[in-house]
């Protein structure tokens, strides 16, 4: 975790600070640093971690806006990589995947998900070692969310 006094913490760059008037005030940190810079300090305390909803707010908007439209609709295949939370994000949307299950999906780290988009649904590469990566890997009991029948069938595709 970072520090809130530290250099790197969004709140204290002084040219961006007058950006963020709608994050509440920490009293404790303005006392504290007041008094250490002895002159009234104003200090609004960031959040240090981002829900999943914020996480889609930014997500979603970006790759129905950007990715869907700039590269996906003209038949360019896609690779994005992302944190944990943002992918999450995104799957729910491209899945249709409850909110509530998505507490119970793991989504192991660094596994190459395959989204067919006019199958709308997920497979798994093949890592050549012979196992099927469904044992190899647990993505807990919303996996029935992630891993739906394709609609369209790969055979099928042009």
């Amino acid at each position: 975790p970072t520090s809130s006094y530290s250099l790197s913490y969004p709140g204290n760059d002084e040219r961006r600070a007058k950006h963020f008037k709608d994050i509440p005030i920490s009293l404790r940190e303005s006392i504290n640093r007041s008094i250490e810079r002895r002159r009234l300090t104003i200090h609004r305390k960031f959040p240090k971690t981002e829900s999943l909803k914020d996480c889609m707010d930014r997500s979603i908007p970006f790759y129905t806006q950007r990715i869907q439209q700039e590269a996906i609709d003209k038949g360019k295949r896609v690779l994005i990589t992302s944190h944990e939370n943002a992918i999450r994000g995104i799957l729910m949307h491209l899945c249709d995947i409850p909110e509530e299950a998505m507490n119970q999906l793991h989504l192991p780290n660094g596994l190459p998900l395959v989204y067919n988009v006019k199958g709308r649904c997920i497979t798994l590469l093949d890592d050549g070692s012979g196992e099927d990566p469904m044992t190899q890997h647990d993505f807990g009991p919303a996996a029935k969310y992630l891993f739906k029948a394709c609609e369209i069938d790969w055979d099928e595709m042009p």
